[in-house]
């Protein structure tokens, strides 16, 4: 294997233990400095930091029936033969963000050309990040500030919570207040019968975590929900509930829904199992998933009756910073792997390095990091695209040090190389990490 994606995906591994080892700052003991960077950012574009403030932030961007029927018109103009309504109707549109989201996507398959440009432009400065940015921020600062109808508000917010890293620090913030004296919030109660998907799921997953048995049973009933995301997030919290009637329905994720879903699902399904966990893994191919799921349905019927979910750690990765360090280490590196720069984006602090072998490379802001994935494209490296890199664990940084990955004829050397590139890794990198 040769050509620059083989040199940067070869140190993964260092960047992957770096992520484990240092991602543990934040909310160490919930004081007011945790969030001092939050709190910097959002009063830096104007938006009040106390709890009626932050609220009031999030509760402007859920949206009306009218205001839905609004965006649908405001879409509509992007086609308008006046010029000056197609501009007004893209101003207005980046200035309702991500709950315009869904409609700008299906205005991407527009006949009309200008429709789909301009479309395409409201997309492209949407997911730039800042108000994602402003959003998780926000949701943060409520786990401190803790202003009553906190976990309602949030609930009414996650239909338009289009970007997942603002949706999974909702999720957190739920956890967190969302329980209370051993009683979940009424709001999360309700949740559970929501038309809205996001909702089922915030709903499934904290009540399953942390319900009343009664409770508990209607989070069982959203193990077969038609959508794959609520199906998911109940499985999950009747995990860490400890529930074993979750794992059947992890077993059926791992095949006919998105990758990245049935990914989690395996994650969750070997922090189950242990040691004896099945050796195959899902692969991108629909055969190789079907044989992983099958692997995984025969350990069931061998394991899952004897199961003791007590020994597993099966908690949410919401309220596990190693989990959640791992989960966006994952991220990460599966949108370095699939060129996806707009999640590395988010998930990045820039500068960041990463070593490649012989030097490092060194992206100190996004369109750096755009223009390095269309050079890679333009190689036309034939070797290059026939390869296929998959994540197969994140580590510590000891782990890693202490594994077969720094081996070779000489270990003492392998071992000093390995430490002299993590050491320049930790010196240069700033990859950030959102938790």
């Amino acid at each position: 294997m040769s050509g620059l994606l083989h040199r940067l995906i070869r140190f993964l591994p260092v960047v992957l233990g770096m992520f484990v080892a240092t991602a543990v700052g934040r909310g160490s003991d919930g004081s007011d400095a945790d969030f001092a960077e939050d709190e910097r950012l959002l009063k830096d574009a104007k938006i009040a930091t106390d709890g009626p403030g932050l609220l009031e932030f999030i509760r402007q961007r859920i949206l009306t029936t009218a205001e839905i029927k609004r965006i649908d018109v405001l879409v509509e103009r992007l086609a308008d033969r006046e010029f000056r309504n197609r501009e007004q109707a893209t101003m207005d549109l980046k200035a309702i963000g991500t709950a315009s989201l869904p409609k700008l996507r299906l205005a991407l398959k527009s006949k009309d050309a200008e429709s789909r440009r301009r479309a395409a432009d409201i997309i492209e400065d949407i997911e730039s990040g800042i108000m994602a940015a402003r959003l998780t921020a926000a949701a943060r600062l409520l786990q401190n500030r803790r202003p009553e109808g906190t976990v309602g508000v949030l609930i009414d917010y996650l239909p338009f919570a289009e970007d997942f890293a603002v949706e999974e620090e909702i999720l957190g913030t739920l956890t967190l207040l969302g329980v209370q004296a051993g009683k979940a919030d009424p709001a999360l109660l309700a949740a559970l019968q929501s038309q809205a998907p996001a909702q089922r799921a915030a709903g499934a997953m904290v009540v399953g975590w942390a319900g009343t048995p009664e409770q508990r049973l209607s989070v069982r009933r959203l193990l077969s929900d038609p959508d794959a995301r609520v199906r998911f997030r109940a499985a999950q919290g009747l995990l860490a509930g400890g529930d074993k009637a979750a794992v059947p329905t992890l077993i059926s994720l791992l095949e006919g829904v998105p990758l990245e879903l049935s990914l989690r699902a395996e994650e969750l399904l070997q922090r189950v199992a242990g040691s004896p966990a099945p050796s195959m893994t899902l692969g991108e191919s629909e055969v190789g998933r079907k044989r992983c799921a099958a692997a995984w349905r025969d350990w069931s019927q061998s394991h899952l009756e004897k199961l003791d979910l007590a020994k597993r750690d099966v908690s949410l990765p919401l309220c596990n910073i190693n989990l959640r360090a791992k989960d966006v280490a994952l991220r990460w590196v599966g949108s370095l792997v699939k060129r996806d720069p707009s999640t590395l984006k988010k998930a990045s602090d820039f500068p960041f390095t990463v070593a490649t072998g012989s030097h490092f490379l060194v992206f100190n802001k996004g369109e750096e990091l755009d223009q390095f994935f269309q050079n890679a494209d333009k190689t036309h490296d034939a070797e290059l695209a026939r390869m296929t890199f998959e994540a197969k664990d994140v580590v510590s940084v000891d782990r890693y040090l202490e594994s077969g990955m720094t081996s070779s004829r000489e270990s003492n050397r392998g071992r000093d190389e390995a430490v002299t590139q993590l050491s320049a890794l930790l010196l240069w990198s700033k990859i950030k990490i959102y938790l």
